[in-house]
């Protein structure tokens, strides 16, 4: 049982021996030794503004990494793992600077990450929304994101005017719409029965 358990730990003891000599050697000459080689990856790649885009360094043998979001040549961020949020709708091109003991290499995507314009929304309010005819009614467009808007003020009469102002000179319960376009496309907002309009009352 003794010289079991002496040749056991013999052997042990050689292999312990010859691993930790191998391992010397291969430091040596280990990928840290190697240059820097960049990559990298990105998600989403497209979508709405503002669109933020997840950065992920996959370089090897770097101990730096320095990111341009925007193609202007301008230090926007480093690390491995790093968000950038573009706020303006375009096509962007990103580069990757890693840099290791042993040098430095760049990695540029042309046109990687692609941001559209978001889409407007039609949004309004009207001051006042009741009364006797005629009534004059102030519309104030809050409109986001909008170019270009138009009215329909339920009554037969529209208008292409920003904050338009409209005579109701009938009675009765109307609808308003209003419809914007812009970079993004179109949106309309339609609100029933938003202007009440009563008769005017005649003395007895």
């Amino acid at each position: 049982m003794f010289k079991k358990s002496l040749l056991l730990f013999l052997l042990l003891f050689l292999i312990n021996c010859g691993g930790g000599g191998g391992g010397g050697e291969d430091s040596g000459a280990g990928p840290s030794n190697d240059p820097p080689v960049a990559s990298f990856s990105a998600s989403p790649l497209s979508g709405a503004a503002p669109l933020a885009v997840n950065f992920t360094s996959t370089s090897t043998n770097a101990t730096t990494h320095d990111w341009d979001f925007n193609g202007d040549g301008i230090l926007d961020a480093s690390g491995v793992l790093v968000q950038y949020t573009y706020a303006e709708a375009g096509t962007y091109t990103v580069t990757l600077t890693a840099t290791g003991p042993k040098g430095t290499d760049v990695l540029t995507r042309n046109n990687y990450v692609t941001v559209s314009a978001s889409p407007p929304a039609a949004l309004f309010t009207a001051e006042p929304t009741s009364g006797k005819k005629d009534l004059r009614v102030e519309f104030s467009n809050s409109s986001l994101r909008y170019n270009t808007s138009v009215w329909d003020f339920g009554d037969g009469n529209t208008s292409t005017e920003d904050n338009p102002v409209h005579t109701y000179t009938t009675a009765g319960n109307f609808d308003v719409t209003l419809s914007v376009v812009g970079e993004g496309g179109s949106d309309t907002n339609v609100l029933s029965g938003y202007i009440t309009v009563d008769d005017i009352q005649t003395l007895q």
